[in-house]
């Protein structure tokens, strides 16, 4: 079976965060660097944003921005509004 690559990048943030329990957009760029899939290119924030988007709507996953403790990302059982 063949996964589509945007599926893929998903999946591979997903774990990303997960792996990494809270991590900051720096480091996820430095990760995603270190994969195939970036062609040696930094994910675009607005490429992430979308991809968080996207994350919420196909897997009920939240994707969680702590701002009051250095701007890093984790993975959150709901959504806060």
């Amino acid at each position: 079976m063949n996964i589509p690559t945007k599926l893929k990048e998903y999946i591979w943030l997903v774990n990303t965060i997960r792996k990494a329990r809270r991590i900051t957009f720096a480091e996820i760029n430095e990760r995603w660097l270190e994969t195939e899939m970036s062609g040696g290119v930094d994910l675009p924030r607005a490429t992430f944003n979308r991809h968080n988007d996207a994350i919420e709507d196909i897997f009920g996953i939240f994707i969680d921005c702590d701002r009051q403790n250095g701007y890093k990302y984790w993975l959150n059982q709901k959504k806060n509004e």
